[in-house]
């Protein structure tokens, strides 16, 4: 007989065995559960008893399952911080390096990180601990590590709450700490390191004042700087100012149409403030005495959160300067230039320098028939009326004139050009008006080279040309010949400009 014959007759006996256990045990778990369970007696032997149900099924859940720990807030936190972290963050003096930021982290799990970041290039300092939140709202934090070290006791600071900012008190700083919203620490670290625009100037410079165009303004307190500085700043500096050499004295201060306010950190970290010059002159002002080398970072604020304030920032050692007297037009007096040759109507009627033909100068109107003939006509201009002043569309013209024409021609030739030339002994313009009305305006026929006026009309009509000579200095007479020719070249002397006389000791 094999083995496996003998496994086979044994199967069955044992499965029979296993079966008739099992039956056993649960025929003795109904009989104790019957014997348990109470019935109800009879109502009536005439009929079945009616079984009342057990009084708690076995489907009830467990009374109050408690919530698993980490979704818990600590006793008191408002709804708000149980949804995500809250960050509060400041930036403060340093005697080291450019500023000191300090960020606060509270969890909604308990767990709180304080970072200080020096800003040196080096990794910022990071503590952990917890918080809890008392019946009264304030905020009881303990750091117990930095770094990954734990501390030998934990630092127990009190936090108050005060809308979007937080007041820390304890630990080894005597005064106490104010933090705020919004957060986003890391861009905001990033913002602090750099400033919009960057000077290297250096004492003694020659432009004297320097001014540069900035906007300031922003949504962060300026009192995250240092308590005593007023207004709202962006976190990034508007202008840093590298400075060398040395000087007794340095005034910083703004111009512009906003009350604004001023926050210098000088190259110690330390940090000036500066506000309203007086009561009526709403510019901050900064007077830094004997300023020391080094980076200087200037923040511009506004007197509400979120303004733009467009302004003039100006750095000078001038003691007399200030806001109550800066003039940027007095900076420079050049006359600004004409962008365009489209000129407003006039308020001089032409007419009234044309209507009295009778009136003319000359003593007879001549008369030009051919391009080789010229005519010529010796005339003094006195004249008062500004040229510039005529109706003269796309063209502006130049000089004071008379009220009647200095000289009246009639041309009745054929030509393509006709010219009309001054020579006088003085600085002089010409205005020519023709048969239909039309205007030509010239002050220099070569500009730079030859003040002597010279027009020259393309395809002239037929007709009466009347001839105006202007002054360009209203206090002196213009004496010189007109000359009228249709050849196709004009011969006409020049008159240099006059070069301005040097002011004395130049």
């Amino acid at each position: 007989m094999t083995v496996l014959s003998t496994l086979r007759r044994l199967a069955l006996p044992l499965l029979l065995l296993l079966l008739v256990s099992v039956l056993t045990a649960c025929g003795s778990a109904v009989m104790a559960q019957a014997a348990d369970t109470p019935t109800a007696a009879p109502a009536a032997t005439s009929a079945p008893a009616a079984t009342s149900a057990p009084a708690a099924t076995a489907t009830t859940a467990p009374a109050a399952t408690p919530a698993p720990a980490a979704t818990v807030a600590p006793a008191g936190t408002p709804a708000s911080t149980t949804s995500g972290p809250q960050t509060f963050h400041a930036i403060l003096p340093s005697d080291t390096t450019p500023a000191r930021v300090v960020s606060l982290t509270l969890f909604p799990d308990g767990t709180a990180d304080m970072t200080t970041d020096l800003l040196d290039g080096k990794p910022a300092k990071v503590e952990k601990g917890d918080w809890k939140k008392d019946s009264s709202g304030a905020i009881t934090l303990s750091l117990k590590e930095a770094d990954g070290k734990a501390y030998d006791k934990p630092v127990v600071l009190v936090i108050k709450t005060d809308g979007d900012k937080v007041t820390i008190t304890g630990g080894a700083s005597a005064a106490p700490l104010v933090l705020q919203r919004p957060g986003g620490a890391g861009a905001f670290v990033e913002q602090v390191k750099r400033a919009f625009i960057t000077v290297d100037t250096t004492a003694g410079a020659p432009l004297d004042p320097f001014f540069v165009s900035v906007s300031g303004g922003g949504d962060y307190s300026a009192s995250q700087l240092s308590p005593d500085c007023k207004g709202y700043v962006n976190p990034s500096p508007v202008v840093g100012i590298n400075w060398r050499g040395k000087a007794d004295f340095v005034r910083m201060f703004v111009f512009s149409d906003e009350d604004t306010t001023l926050v210098i950190q000088r190259p110690d970290g330390k940090y000036m403030c500066g506000d309203d010059v007086q009561a009526l002159v709403l510019d901050a002002s900064v007077d830094v005495k004997n300023p020391p080398e080094g980076r200087y970072n200037i923040w511009l604020g506004g007197s509400e959160r979120n303004q733009l304030v467009p302004a003039i920032l100006v750095l000078t050692a001038k003691k007399d300067l200030d806001p109550t007297n800066f003039n940027l037009e007095g900076l420079v007096q050049r006359p600004a230039a004409i962008q365009s040759l489209a000129i407003p109507q006039r308020h001089l009627d032409l007419a009234k320098l044309t209507e009295a033909r009778a009136a003319t100068r000359a003593a007879a109107i001549a008369t030009l028939k051919t391009a080789k003939e010229a005519l010529t006509q010796k005339v003094t201009s006195e004249g008062s009326v500004p040229a510039f002043d005529i109706n003269t569309p796309n063209q502006i013209c130049n000089g004071f004139i008379a009220e009647q024409p200095d000289y009246t021609f009639n041309w009745t030739g054929t030509s393509d050009t006709l010219h009309v030339a001054f020579e006088g002994d003085r600085d002089a313009s010409l205005v020519v008006v023709g048969p239909d009305d039309s205007v030509w305006c010239n002050d220099d026929a070569a500009a730079g080279k030859n003040t002597n006026p010279l027009i020259t009309i393309d395809k002239p009509a037929e007709g009466e040309y009347k001839v105006f000579v202007g002054r360009i200095d209203p206090e002196k007479p213009v004496k010189g010949d007109i000359t009228v020719t249709g050849a196709a070249k004009v011969d006409q002397a020049i008159l240099a400009p006059v070069k301005p006389t040097p002011a004395a000791g130049q």
